[in-house]
């Protein structure tokens, strides 16, 4: 009776760490599994994760471009200030025979038609400005162009440099 006890006691114990060892090796399984299954998912989450940024980034760009375009639509003062601090800047590169020449948008231009700051000042209307942007130019007497100083203060280059110094790519084209 005492063998059949201790044969009884002795199976049970085999038999619990028989279990044991199964369930250890399907843990471990399972965890093998999720692993995989994790290093499967990391990276195309990672790319979805990165172009979420991009795309977050793009928008707030374009928000901050509306920002920039209402606020110069709204207030003709800002974007006289703005082609002021540039004529300014051009006058110090310029010989005094240079012409400077401001292209406006057409609307900001009838707005400004009659800023004069400086002599050989032109203001031209161009409908490939953006409202609220500027881009001034310096021309020599003969209108030789290879000798032009140019300063892009469109809406779209004051994002771009801000992008730029913040190392961001530029967006796809829509």
């Amino acid at each position: 009776m005492q063998a059949e006890t201790e044969g009884r006691e002795t199976g049970l114990a085999e038999g619990r760490q028989a279990g044991q060892n199964e369930a250890a090796d399907a843990l471990l399984n399972a965890t093998n599994a999720l692993r995989e299954a994790w290093s499967q998912l990391a990276v195309p989450l990672a790319n979805k994760e990165q172009e979420l940024a991009e795309l977050v980034t793009d928008l707030a760009f374009e928000f901050a471009r509306h920002i920039i375009g209402n606020e110069v639509t709204a207030s003709t003062a800002s974007l006289k200030k703005l082609v002021s601090q540039l004529v300014q800047e051009a006058a110090t590169e310029r010989h005094t025979s240079q012409t400077i020449l401001v292209r406006l948008n057409p609307i900001d231009y009838a707005a400004l038609n009659d800023f004069s700051a400086l002599e050989n000042l032109n203001l031209l209307a161009d409908i490939k400005i953006s409202r609220g942007g500027a881009l001034l130019e310096i021309f020599n007497p003969d209108g030789d162009a290879s000798d032009k100083i140019t300063w892009d203060a469109t809406i779209e280059a004051r994002i771009g440099s801000i992008r730029a110094a913040l190392a961001l790519d530029e967006p796809p084209a829509v």
